[in-house]
């Protein structure tokens, strides 16, 4: 991959250029509000709140708290960058352990329909 980059540096700079631009036009845009409304929501105590909701129902099939119910909500609209985000705060806060980060990650990184449809969608329009 060296040898490519000292052979053809125009192309690798302009392929880096649009691939920053991809990013910052697109991808960030799409996640940007998915991002900010989880952490409002986890920062007002709702997702513990559904947490005791859901946990006689979620702990019994899939063997993690209730809170992985918020995660797997989140994960399935906007898709795996917020379900792996805050897979993520939640054991850095240790609410769930690592093996129970392990399974709500295996069933919370999915490609959503709101980030398809906003970032994948626009891309081709």
């Amino acid at each position: 991959m060296v040898f490519y980059i000292l052979i053809y540096p125009s192309e690798i700079i302009e392929a880096t250029r649009s691939g920053i631009l991809l990013w910052a036009n697109v991808v960030l845009p799409s996640l940007l509000p998915f991002f900010i409304g989880a952490e409002l929501l986890v920062g007002l105590g709702l997702v513990k709140f559904i947490g005791v909701l859901i946990e006689p129902i979620i702990r019994p099939i899939f063997h993690v708290p209730g809170e992985a119910s918020f995660i797997f909500a989140m994960s399935i609209t906007s898709g795996y960058p917020i379900g792996v985000k805050l897979t993520s705060n939640l054991r850095k806060s240790n609410v769930i352990s690592q093996s129970e980060a392990q399974r709500i990650i295996s069933f919370c990184s999915t490609s959503g329909p709101l980030f398809m449809i906003g970032a994948v969608a626009n891309v081709t329009l």
